[in-house]
C-alpha cells in the first residue's frame, strides 16, 4: 500500500528512530569522513536525547571489502542478499566461496513487510545483508530482532563489489534521482 506523502515521511523518520534504537551497533559518520553529515548525525542524535552504546564507522563493510577481509569472514557462512542489485550479485558471491541461500530485491519502503516476511520464512541463511538505503537501515535491526539473526545494512558496498573500479557513488545518487524526478 502506498501512503500519502507526508504521512510515509512521518511513518519513515518514525521507523528510522527505531531502527536506531533497536540496532545492536550502530555505523555513523565519521567526523573524518564527511565532517558536515557527521555534524547533523550529532546533532539529531542529540535532539532525539540517544546516543547508541556501541557504534562503528557507517562504512564498516566497504572498508573490509576494501582491506581484503569481506570474502574470509563470509566464507562459511549462509547469506541471504537483499537489494536492488541482489540477484546480480549472487554469482560474484559464489565465486568468492560464500554460500549464497537466497536473495530478494528491495526497491523501497513499501516493500518492506514483502521482504521481512520472505527472511522470517526462510530459515536456512544466517547472515542477510541488505543495501538498499533508508528501507536498509529500517529493516536490517528489525529483522535481527524477529530472527534472532544477524542482518546488516550492507550500504554501497554491494555497489563497490559490482562495479569494482567503476564504482561512483555521485553517478549511483544521480542515476536514483533520475529515475524520480
Amino acid at each position: 500500500m502506498l501512503c500519502g506523502r507526508i504521512q510515509c515521511t512521518r511513518d519513515i523518520r518514525r521507523e528510522l528512530v527505531r531502527s536506531l534504537r533497536d540496532a545492536d551497533i550502530a555505523g555513523l559518520i565519521a567526523p573524518w569522513r564527511l565532517d558536515p553529515w557527521a555534524k547533523q548525525t550529532r546533532t539529531v542524535l542529540e535532539q532525539l536525547k540517544f546516543m547508541p552504546s556501541k557504534v562503528c564507522c557507517a562504512w564498516i563493510m566497504q572498508s573490509l571489502l576494501e582491506e581484503g577481509i569481506l570474502w574470509s569472514w563470509l566464507s562459511n557462512k549462509k547469506v541471504f542478499l537483499v537489494g536492488r542489485r541482489s540477484k546480480e550479485a549472487e554469482n560474484v558471491f559464489k565465486e568468492q566461496g560464500v554460500q549464497i541461500t537466497g536473495s530478494i530485491g528491495l526497491n523501497g519502503y513499501d516493500e518492506l513487510i514483502r521482504v521481512q516476511n520472505e527472511l522470517q520464512s526462510n530459515q536456512e541463511w544466517e547472515i542477510a545483508l541488505i543495501s538498499a538505503g533508508i528501507p536498509a537501515t529500517i529493516l536490517a535491526p528489525r529483522i535481527a530482532k524477529l530472527t534472532q539473526k544477524v542482518a546488516i545494512d550492507f550500504g554501497y558496498a554491494l555497489d563497490m563489489i559490482l562495479d569494482g573500479e567503476e564504482y561512483k557513488l555521485s553517478y549511483l545518487v544521480k542515476k536514483w534521482n533520475d529515475q524520480f524526478s
